[in-house]
């Protein structure tokens, strides 16, 4: 049949019409971050945001930051392949 969607493809739509689109993709972004990085990361995040195609980290550690900024094309492909979109365009680290 040719009108016949996949549940996955309806909430995608769905989430890039409404306001929440962007809330609901910062929570699964830290949920599929956690799985991909483990805890050591999720406690040293201060907070993750997603907004227009960029995910804003904030770090505590310089340290961790320059490693981020190395590594910035790696972890955009990882977390778009884990999250089935290329959602993910740029990232901010502060």
């Amino acid at each position: 049949m040719a009108n016949e969607f996949h549940i996955t493809d309806l909430m995608r739509l769905f989430l890039r019409r409404s306001k929440l689109s962007d809330d609901y993709w910062s929570r699964r972004i830290r949920q599929v971050w956690i799985e991909e990085y483990g805890p050591r990361w999720e406690h040293k995040i201060v907070d993750l945001r997603f907004k227009n195609g960029t995910l804003y980290l904030t770090l505590h550690s310089a340290a961790l930051k320059n490693e981020l900024q190395l590594q910035k094309p790696h972890i955009i492909d990882r977390l778009n392949t884990r999250l089935g979109s290329p959602l993910i365009r740029r990232i901010y680290v502060q």
